[in-house]
Protein backbone atom coordinates (compact mmCIF):
# COMPACT_ATOMS: atom_id res chain seq x y z
CA UNK A 1 0.00 0.00 0.00
CA UNK A 2 1.53 3.56 -1.20
CA UNK A 3 0.19 5.32 1.96
CA UNK A 4 0.19 2.76 4.43
CA UNK A 5 2.41 4.53 6.64
CA UNK A 6 0.36 7.67 6.30
CA UNK A 7 -3.21 5.36 7.03
CA UNK A 8 -1.26 4.08 9.89
CA UNK A 9 -0.52 7.16 11.59
CA UNK A 10 -4.45 8.14 10.96
CA UNK A 11 -5.80 4.98 12.58
CA UNK A 12 -3.43 5.74 15.61
CA UNK A 13 -4.58 9.38 15.87
CA UNK A 14 -7.86 8.87 15.87
CA UNK A 15 -7.59 5.85 18.49
CA UNK A 16 -6.36 8.83 20.41
CA UNK A 17 -9.31 10.77 19.42
CA UNK A 18 -11.72 8.42 20.45
CA UNK A 19 -9.99 8.04 24.04
CA UNK A 20 -10.29 11.51 24.42
CA UNK A 21 -14.31 11.07 23.48
CA UNK A 22 -14.86 8.56 25.86
CA UNK A 23 -13.37 10.40 28.76
CA UNK A 24 -15.50 13.03 27.61
CA UNK A 25 -18.27 11.00 27.41
CA UNK A 26 -18.24 8.90 30.97
CA UNK A 27 -17.15 12.46 32.22
CA UNK A 28 -21.12 13.59 30.96
CA UNK A 29 -22.45 10.19 32.45
CA UNK A 30 -20.67 11.30 35.42
CA UNK A 31 -22.25 14.51 35.83
CA UNK A 32 -25.98 13.11 35.08
CA UNK A 33 -25.33 10.71 37.65
CA UNK A 34 -24.71 13.74 39.79
CA UNK A 35 -27.72 15.72 38.89
CA UNK A 36 -30.36 12.47 39.32
CA UNK A 37 -32.97 13.39 41.49
CA UNK A 38 -32.88 17.24 40.47
CA UNK A 39 -35.93 17.79 38.08
CA UNK A 40 -39.70 18.88 38.75
CA UNK A 41 -40.85 15.49 39.34
CA UNK A 42 -38.53 14.86 42.11
CA UNK A 43 -39.36 18.23 43.74
CA UNK A 44 -42.90 17.66 43.49
CA UNK A 45 -42.49 14.16 44.18
CA UNK A 46 -40.84 15.39 47.68
CA UNK A 47 -43.38 18.24 48.55
CA UNK A 48 -46.22 16.03 48.04
CA UNK A 49 -45.36 13.15 49.81
CA UNK A 50 -45.56 15.32 53.02
CA UNK A 51 -48.59 13.96 55.21
CA UNK A 52 -49.36 17.24 55.87
CA UNK A 53 -49.47 18.37 52.27
CA UNK A 54 -53.30 19.39 50.75
CA UNK A 55 -52.95 18.47 47.24
CA UNK A 56 -55.44 20.02 44.41
CA UNK A 57 -55.43 18.41 40.42
CA UNK A 58 -57.27 20.72 37.96
CA UNK A 59 -57.31 20.45 34.16
CA UNK A 60 -56.93 24.22 32.69
CA UNK A 61 -58.52 25.29 29.43
CA UNK A 62 -55.84 24.44 27.18
CA UNK A 63 -55.79 21.35 28.19
CA UNK A 64 -52.57 21.43 30.88
CA UNK A 65 -52.73 20.05 34.04
CA UNK A 66 -52.40 21.62 37.29
CA UNK A 67 -51.18 20.55 40.78
CA UNK A 68 -51.18 22.63 43.64
CA UNK A 69 -49.57 21.64 47.16
CA UNK A 70 -50.32 23.36 50.03
CA UNK A 71 -48.35 22.22 53.43
CA UNK A 72 -49.01 24.94 56.07
CA UNK A 73 -47.11 22.74 58.51
CA UNK A 74 -43.89 22.96 56.55
CA UNK A 75 -44.74 26.38 55.03
CA UNK A 76 -44.70 25.57 51.64
CA UNK A 77 -46.37 26.87 49.03
CA UNK A 78 -45.91 24.61 45.02
CA UNK A 79 -47.80 24.93 41.73
CA UNK A 80 -46.93 22.52 38.92
CA UNK A 81 -48.54 23.25 35.74
CA UNK A 82 -47.63 20.04 32.58
CA UNK A 83 -48.86 20.97 29.21
CA UNK A 84 -47.25 17.96 27.57
CA UNK A 85 -44.16 17.70 27.76
CA UNK A 86 -43.31 21.08 28.96
CA UNK A 87 -43.41 21.36 32.89
CA UNK A 88 -43.34 24.70 34.96
CA UNK A 89 -43.08 24.51 38.88
CA UNK A 90 -42.92 27.53 41.42
CA UNK A 91 -42.81 26.83 44.92
CA UNK A 92 -42.17 28.97 47.96
CA UNK A 93 -40.48 27.57 50.77
CA UNK A 94 -38.60 28.17 54.10
CA UNK A 95 -35.19 29.09 53.22
CA UNK A 96 -32.57 26.65 53.83
CA UNK A 97 -29.53 28.02 51.51
CA UNK A 98 -26.71 30.22 53.20
CA UNK A 99 -25.44 31.18 49.48
CA UNK A 100 -26.23 33.70 47.14
CA UNK A 101 -29.65 35.37 46.81
CA UNK A 102 -30.10 34.50 43.18
CA UNK A 103 -28.67 31.39 41.17
CA UNK A 104 -29.76 30.32 37.94
CA UNK A 105 -28.88 26.57 37.37
CA UNK A 106 -28.74 24.34 33.99
CA UNK A 107 -29.41 20.37 33.84
CA UNK A 108 -30.07 20.01 30.37
CA UNK A 109 -33.56 21.00 29.55
CA UNK A 110 -34.07 22.09 33.23
CA UNK A 111 -33.93 25.26 34.43
CA UNK A 112 -34.08 25.83 37.91
CA UNK A 113 -34.17 29.70 39.22
CA UNK A 114 -33.84 30.39 43.22
CA UNK A 115 -34.56 33.74 44.92
CA UNK A 116 -33.72 33.75 48.29
CA UNK A 117 -35.73 36.44 50.64
CA UNK A 118 -33.87 36.54 53.64
CA UNK A 119 -36.13 39.15 54.98
CA UNK A 120 -38.66 36.94 55.55
CA UNK A 121 -36.70 33.69 55.39
CA UNK A 122 -38.42 32.19 52.39
CA UNK A 123 -36.87 31.10 49.05
CA UNK A 124 -38.64 30.65 45.64
CA UNK A 125 -37.74 27.94 42.99
CA UNK A 126 -38.86 28.34 39.94
CA UNK A 127 -38.44 25.01 37.61
CA UNK A 128 -38.79 24.75 33.77
CA UNK A 129 -38.76 22.13 31.73
CA UNK A 130 -38.77 22.60 27.88
CA UNK A 131 -38.86 20.32 25.00
CA UNK A 132 -38.58 22.75 22.81
CA UNK A 133 -34.29 23.00 22.57
CA UNK A 134 -32.83 22.99 19.91
CA UNK A 135 -29.02 21.69 19.20
CA UNK A 136 -27.56 24.04 16.95
CA UNK A 137 -25.58 21.61 14.19
CA UNK A 138 -23.84 23.96 12.68
CA UNK A 139 -22.48 25.23 15.31
CA UNK A 140 -21.41 22.23 16.99
CA UNK A 141 -19.17 21.62 13.65
CA UNK A 142 -17.68 24.57 14.62
CA UNK A 143 -17.10 23.61 17.97
CA UNK A 144 -15.44 20.40 16.63
CA UNK A 145 -12.70 22.39 15.13
CA UNK A 146 -10.73 21.86 18.19
CA UNK A 147 -10.80 18.24 17.89
CA UNK A 148 -9.56 18.98 14.50
CA UNK A 149 -6.80 20.83 15.30
CA UNK A 150 -5.58 18.60 17.84
CA UNK A 151 -5.85 15.96 15.09
CA UNK A 152 -3.53 17.76 12.53
CA UNK A 153 -1.05 18.56 15.35
CA UNK A 154 -0.77 15.00 15.69
CA UNK A 155 -0.61 14.38 11.96
CA UNK A 156 1.26 17.41 11.47
CA UNK A 157 4.35 16.29 13.27
CA UNK A 158 5.02 13.81 10.66
CA UNK A 159 6.49 16.70 8.45
CA UNK A 160 9.13 17.26 10.21
CA UNK A 161 10.59 13.82 10.65
CA UNK A 162 13.42 14.78 8.63
CA UNK A 163 14.84 16.92 10.92
CA UNK A 164 14.96 14.07 13.85
CA UNK A 165 17.81 12.34 12.20
CA UNK A 166 15.28 9.17 11.03
CA UNK A 167 13.34 9.59 7.79
CA UNK A 168 10.08 7.04 7.93
CA UNK A 169 10.20 7.16 4.43
CA UNK A 170 11.85 8.30 1.49
CA UNK A 171 10.64 10.24 -1.60
CA UNK A 172 11.46 6.96 -3.79
CA UNK A 173 7.70 5.51 -4.07
CA UNK A 174 7.31 4.68 -8.00
CA UNK A 175 4.84 7.95 -7.96
CA UNK A 176 5.70 11.53 -8.41
CA UNK A 177 6.41 13.31 -5.52
CA UNK A 178 3.36 15.89 -6.30
CA UNK A 179 1.18 12.79 -6.22
CA UNK A 180 2.20 11.13 -3.25
CA UNK A 181 2.35 14.20 -1.19
CA UNK A 182 -1.51 14.89 -1.76
CA UNK A 183 -2.30 11.46 -1.39
CA UNK A 184 -1.01 11.66 2.20
CA UNK A 185 -2.16 14.82 2.39
CA UNK A 186 -5.73 13.57 1.49
CA UNK A 187 -5.63 10.55 4.31
CA UNK A 188 -4.60 13.26 6.79
CA UNK A 189 -7.51 15.60 6.21
CA UNK A 190 -10.21 12.71 5.94
CA UNK A 191 -8.26 11.98 9.50
CA UNK A 192 -9.35 15.32 10.94
CA UNK A 193 -12.38 15.21 9.32
CA UNK A 194 -13.31 11.84 11.04
CA UNK A 195 -11.82 13.12 14.25
CA UNK A 196 -14.33 15.74 14.10
CA UNK A 197 -17.68 13.57 13.48
CA UNK A 198 -16.54 11.79 16.16
CA UNK A 199 -16.70 14.64 18.24
CA UNK A 200 -20.09 15.68 16.98
CA UNK A 201 -21.63 12.13 17.52
CA UNK A 202 -20.01 12.06 21.32
CA UNK A 203 -21.61 15.63 21.75
CA UNK A 204 -24.90 14.35 20.86
CA UNK A 205 -24.38 11.35 22.73
CA UNK A 206 -23.93 13.49 26.18
CA UNK A 207 -26.62 15.73 25.32
CA UNK A 208 -28.92 12.26 25.13
CA UNK A 209 -28.02 12.24 28.44
CA UNK A 210 -29.98 14.85 29.92
CA UNK A 211 -32.55 15.58 27.37
CA UNK A 212 -33.31 14.82 23.57
CA UNK A 213 -32.49 17.73 21.97
CA UNK A 214 -34.07 19.06 18.16
CA UNK A 215 -31.09 18.96 16.04
CA UNK A 216 -31.78 22.65 14.07
CA UNK A 217 -28.79 24.06 10.97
Amino acid sequence: MTYFVEYQRALRTLRVIAIICGVLFLMAVAGRIAVHGHGPDSYMGNIESSPTAHITHETLADGSRRTTVDDPVKHIHAVATIHGADVHVEITQPNHSTGRDSRNVYIGNVVINQTVDRKNGMEHVTIHTSTDRSFPLDVLFLVSIIMGFIAASMLGGALAKENDGHLELAWTKPVSRERYALGAFAVDVLAIIAAQVLFVVTALLCALLFFVPHVAV
